[in-house]
């Protein structure tokens, strides 16, 4: 699945819980940054996927449960 599909499957038909919305939307910017690497520079990456509004998201779902936050961050 590409990156475009997988990010529309999310809004369309993902998840509604507002924490499981969280975390697939973290997994998408991990799978999307993962899927780029070799597409793309590093900056533009960080300037598109890994956005500061994602690591603000990364740091307070840390609140939630530290297991999740591990997996997403390892992955990277």
């Amino acid at each position: 699945m590409d990156v475009c599909e997988k990010v529309s499957n999310l809004y369309t038909s993902g998840p509604h819980e507002y924490y499981e919305r969280l975390l697939a939307s973290l997994d998408w910017a991990t799978y999307a940054a993962d899927r780029l690497d070799s597409l793309i520079s590093s900056a533009d990456i960080d300037r598109l996927v890994l956005t500061k509004r994602h690591e603000q998201l990364l740091a307070g779902q840390d609140n939630f449960t530290i297991g999740t936050t591990q997996r997403l961050v390892t992955s990277w």
